[in-house]
């Protein structure tokens, strides 16, 4: 066969394996490195380089955080309190006049707590009293349990038989 060129030999990577970029990447060089096509030297180097590269995304996204925390801080002060954002014309938030006003606000404050407590005693579930708090003879043995069953008929048969 004259035409024919020979298949040439399969290039193995001259620069080694690739830089690792996610954890899958990682466990794959660790693999071929325990098999024997890495060798472990350059599959440290290349690990090396890895970590420099996540540490600098790492910088790069916590100044990012803190320029946007920053940002966050200053609108906050431009805008002022959640408060007055949403009461615009709240005089109750305003130092001064919390300070000229302090005897009405406490007043209000002291309605307002009344008023929650009755709100509290009101919706409150009633509790219910048990047959021996109650005082209650008549409702003496009433239980669900066989031995509270017997008694109590046994009770009934003592009030029969006088």
């Amino acid at each position: 066969m004259i035409g024919r060129q020979p298949t040439p030999p399969l290039q193995l990577e001259v620069n080694g394996p690739e830089t690792p970029e996610d954890s899958r990447a990682l466990q794959a060089l660790d693999r071929s490195v325990r098999r024997g096509e890495v060798d472990a030297r350059t599959a440290f180097f290349k690990t090396q380089k890895a970590l420099e590269k996540v540490a600098a995304e790492k910088v790069l996204v916590e100044v990012e955080l803190n320029k946007r925390k920053a940002a966050e801080d200053l609108d906050k002060e431009a805008r002022g309190s959640k408060k007055q954002t949403r009461y615009p014309r709240g005089q109750l938030f305003d130092q001064k006049y919390q300070e000229t006003h302090a005897t009405e606000l406490a007043e209000r404050k002291e309605r307002e707590r009344e008023a929650m407590e009755k709100s509290k005693l009101k919706n409150r579930p009633k509790k219910k009293r048990h047959a021996s708090e109650a005082g209650d003879k008549s409702r003496r043995g009433t239980s669900t349990t066989v031995r509270g069953l017997v008694s109590a008929a046994c009770m009934e048969l003592e009030e029969l038989s006088e």
